[in-house]
């Protein structure tokens, strides 16, 4: 078993930063950085499949091996946020009080395996009791983080005050709140969504760039996908971002109100989930015949989705996997 089709996802989603978009330019080569950071931890995986669990299945569909072993880069990440959110930026790097950080940074990987990783990818460490020098993270109650190049701490700092507005708007605005459910201010950390950070809100940009390296070999055919709900049906998008355990994205083709179609995008592979009677979709898709051949290929095996919620007998959610 393997972390390794959660990270790829998590690594192709990353974003690189766009002049356009609005933000400090004075801070442009601090984002870069970020998201290249971002990038080797991810393809640095190996680093983090540490578990000593039994390989068995949890109720969630994923094996406590590979659960732990994703919570370890995923919180790894996390930490790096809540330092970024809870340091004071100085000359040399961001100053930590442990007992903010800890309000903060709750979860089970222990500090010292993060920080040690974290020093591997650059990122030092000086730990001090009150005012005094001392030998680790268990015995100081204060830190400062320090990396090789200041302009990165600069830039996790400015990005996760922006995300902590984001946040406060969340929880004081009805309308705001609703991102919540789409992507969360940890999620948007974990890909250097820029434009989240600038905008407080989703990318609705169905053929952007890290969607497309997501889709891989079947990008042409998302496109033509695209084209056709969007431009030619004019259906509009509703994006979500599903971070827990099995990442990917949600892509909802919605008629007003009313969802007709979603995608569940993950690293080279589609899911089309469509709401109407099998018999239909079949004919649809054999008798049209302006499909890629690989549509064909699965359209035998699409089959009712268990639990859809759409229990009326000529109303089912049925779906087509390309990998």
């Amino acid at each position: 078993m393997s972390i390794q089709n959660q990270v790829e996802f998590l690594c192709r989603s990353v974003c690189d930063y766009d002049e356009n978009i609005g933000l400090p330019q004075n801070l442009r080569s601090g984002f870069v950085n970020f998201s290249e950071l971002l990038r080797t931890v991810y393809k640095d995986f190996k680093s983090y499949e540490t578990s000593e669990k039994p390989d068995e299945m949890t109720k969630i569909g994923i094996s406590a091996v590979d659960l732990e072993n994703f919570h370890n880069i995923s919180y790894t990440i996390w930490c790096l946020y809540a330092i970024a959110q809870t340091g004071e930026l100085s000359e040399n790097g961001l100053h930590v009080k442990k007992d903010v950080f800890k309000t903060v940074y709750k979860k089970e990987t222990p500090i010292v395996f993060i920080f040690s990783i974290l020093e591997k990818y650059g990122f030092s460490f000086n730990y001090y009791k009150n005012e005094k020098e001392t030998d680790s993270y268990k015995n100081c109650n204060n830190f400062v983080i320090f990396y090789e190049n200041n302009n990165l701490i600069e830039a996790i700092k400015f990005i996760a005050e922006k995300l902590g507005e984001i946040k406060i708007l969340q929880n004081s605005s009805k309308e705001m709140s609703e991102m919540k459910t789409k992507m969360t201010t940890e999620a948007a950390f974990m890909i250097a969504d820029y434009h989240y950070i600038s905008m407080g809100k989703m990318n609705q940009n169905p053929i952007r760039e890290n969607i497309l390296r997501i889709t891989g070999k079947h990008s042409l055919l998302w496109q033509k996908i695209v084209c056709f709900l969007q431009e030619k049906l004019g259906l509009t998008i509703d994006f979500m971002f599903m971070q827990y355990v099995y990442p990917y994205w949600t892509v909802h083709f919605k008629q007003k109100n009313k969802i007709l179609c979603k995608f569940e995008i993950s690293a080279d592979c589609i899911k089309m989930w469509i709401s109407m009677p099998l018999d239909n979709v079949k004919d649809f898709i054999i008798k049209t015949g302006n499909f890629e051949q690989n549509i064909f290929t699965n359209v035998t095996n699409l089959n009712c989705a268990p639990d859809c919620g759409e229990c009326e007998q000529t109303k089912k959610y049925f779906a087509v996997c390309l990998r």
